[in-house]
């Protein structure tokens, strides 16, 4: 995203350049989530960034896609993720499933 905005959403792979390429990743995750993102062995799990944020975990299955968010989400933050995993995956039919916050 060289010389443009980054986009309100962002989908990255498990093991993503940003979470791995960065000892300091402040600038997109607060340090007390690293856990919610990257495990103790250093596999990071794939995420959503939203405003430049990481704030979400996702999981791709049949027909599914699973959204974890590190905390509550507003309905607007919701509506963002959603619309950006419909454009991702948008060959497929899915049912977009929240579970529930990782932290209150």
């Amino acid at each position: 995203y060289a010389g443009r905005a980054l986009p309100a959403c962002v989908y990255l792979a498990g093991f993503d350049q940003l979470l791995l390429g960065y000892r300091d990743r402040t600038r997109f995750l607060a340090p007390e989530d690293r856990i919610l993102a990257v495990n103790q062995a250093g596999i990071a799990y794939p995420g959503i960034l939203l405003h430049g944020r990481l704030r979400a975990r996702w999981k791709k299955e049949p027909g599914k896609l699973r959204i974890t968010p590190f905390y509550p989400l507003s309905a607007a933050a919701q509506r963002l993720a959603e619309a950006g995993g419909r454009r991702l995956f948008a060959k497929e039919k899915l049912e977009v499933i929240w579970e529930a916050p990782c932290r209150p």
